[in-house]
């Protein structure tokens, strides 16, 4: 007491905290709950009825684990009695979060801090309760969207290991029904967009779907539809001879194909869109994501759920950002693809001979320097024939040029058909072929050379002005058996030397050298 105050002017100030501190306690925004040493609540203030739906003198006289969830309610008192005849503190003075129990049944996300205090020779417990929504709600998002980085994350690992097209989506679909945060069955597939004709349709047993869908115009009737690409899980062989071709614009993954926009389809029996059905399929729900990279669909990917499956924005985003991701990664490889294809086909035709389709000089005369460098190295000696159309000049002035043309086509074909598949055959001259045969040696190589002459001789050759009968004469020579500074060159000289041989002995004939 103040030294200069009187005992009714002290009382006076007690009263004026005291309604204070009732004010303060009324007007808090958290929730304060006061329970006895039995749980019975004795007091609490205005903020419970906005947080839990119930009036304070609806709770004064009841058990604090009204405001518990199972099964905590049932073992609260317990807690209560131990705290007292242990004096251990796994609640005490520590703030938690934790789920209550709102007045309507429904939990609610709140924070609290227990603190246990003494009133003259009471043990009571006070309870400071805050809102817990928005913090949970953050730490959900937060958590979503670390889900949702870790996923992209996969997939942007996965695009940069794959090789091609299809061990992309192999990888990317069995990473997608691995993950927990997308809640998918252990089954999913890929569909692309590719040329089709009406028997592929007919043979999937989607014809009539096309059909259906053309007379009522909500297809185009062009010649493409999601051919099945691949898939991942057990699949029945009905489905998969079923699915083999799904029109644009048919069932879920024609539909997506089509609009190039996500669909999360809840029940495969309660949506209308889920056209497609089998005997003994159960209920289940579908994320169908479009593959698409720059407004262009290249395919669809559809993913199992069960029922009802998550559907927000949050859901959809992702599985677009997926698609996407995935899009342009198969934009990607299509492009290597085709470059590599052209890259093949400039080179085949710097390599090739245009008339004929065989190796040119060029290409002919590299083919010839490995088999000898093999044979060098111990492989087994080499043959080489080189090989000249007999009176060339005489066809070109009685039949034309188309005419020698004709001719030095056929030959060619003659030639390939009595040659092994290990040796090559070129060009090497306007009319004269070089043979490598690898593994064999001069006498048979004579033995086929003279098979060689026999298939051109055999049969007139059908050409402009009437058949024509075409002879030949080659030369052959081995590399391989002889000294180690035999070069490309040198063997080649041999065999020409040995056709010389062959034109001056009359022509149509085998010489070896």
């Amino acid at each position: 007491m103040h030294p200069h105050s009187t005992p009714s002017a002290h009382r006076a100030d007690q009263l004026q905290g005291a309604k204070l501190l009732e004010q303060v306690f009324s007007a808090a925004v958290d929730a304060f709950i006061l329970c006895d040493s039995a749980g019975r609540i004795t007091m609490c203030n205005g903020a419970v009825m906005k947080l839990f739906g119930y009036q304070p003198d609806e709770l004064y006289g009841t058990n604090v684990s009204i405001l518990i969830p199972e099964p905590d309610a049932e073992h609260h008192d317990a807690y209560i009695e131990r705290h007292l005849s242990t004096g251990r503190q796994r609640v005490m003075g520590k703030a938690r979060l934790l789920q209550a129990r709102h007045k309507h049944g429904h939990l609610i996300p709140v924070s609290l801090a227990v603190t246990r205090i003494g009133v003259g020779e009471q043990t009571m417990f006070s309870t400071i309760i805050r809102d817990a929504s928005q913090q949970v709600s953050r730490t959900q998002q937060l958590q979503r969207r670390n889900e949702e980085l870790h996923i992209q994350a996969s997939i942007n690992t996965i695009i940069q290991e794959s090789t091609g097209v299809r061990d992309l989506l192999d990888r990317a679909l069995r990473c997608l029904i691995g993950l927990e945060a997308l809640s998918v069955k252990q089954k999913a597939g890929a569909f692309m967009i590719e040329s089709c004709s009406e028997q592929d349709l007919q043979k999937s047993g989607c014809g009539g779907c096309k059909s259906a869908m053309a007379q009522s115009g909500s297809a185009s009737a062009g010649d493409k539809a999601l051919k099945l690409y691949h898939t991942v899980g057990k699949f029945s062989d009905a489905f998969l001879e079923f699915e083999s071709w799904v029109p644009l614009g048919s069932c879920l993954c024609g539909r997506t194909a089509l609009s190039g926009e996500v669909i999360i389809s809840p029940d495969c029996f309660e949506d209308p869109r889920h056209e497609h059905t089998f005997e003994g399929m159960p209920p289940h729900g579908h994320y169908i994501i479009p593959l698409k990279a720059r407004r262009t669909v290249f395919g669809v990917i559809f993913l199992y759920t069960e029922p009802h499956p998550a559907d927000d924005l949050h859901r959809v985003s992702l599985l677009e950002t997926i698609g996407v991701q995935l899009g342009c990664a198969i934009e990607r490889l299509k492009a290597e693809e085709r470059l590599r294809a052209s890259q093949k086909r400039l080179l085949e035709l710097a390599s090739r001979d245009t008339l004929t389709g065989i190796f040119n000089r060029r290409s002919v005369l590299i083919a010839l320097r490995r088999a000898r460098l093999k044979a060098s190295s111990g492989d087994g000696p080499v043959c080489v024939a080189l090989m000249d159309i007999d009176h060339f000049k005489f066809i070109n002035d009685t039949r034309g040029h188309a005419g020698g043309d004709q001719v030095l086509i056929e030959l060619t074909r003659r030639v390939q058909s009595a040659l092994r598949s290990g040796d090559t055959l070129g060009r090497y001259g306007g009319e004269e072929f070089l043979v490598i045969m690898p593994g064999m040696g001069l006498e048979q190589g004579q033995q086929v050379a003279q098979r060689l002459l026999e298939a051109i001789s055999g049969t007139p050759f059908d050409v402009a002005g009437g058949p024509l009968r075409v002879t030949a004469s080659i030369g052959v020579t081995q590399c391989g058996a002889r000294t180690s500074d035999d070069t490309d060159q040198e063997a080649i000289k041999r065999a020409d030397d040995a056709l010389y041989d062959a034109k001056h002995q009359g022509r149509a004939r085998v010489v070896a050298r």
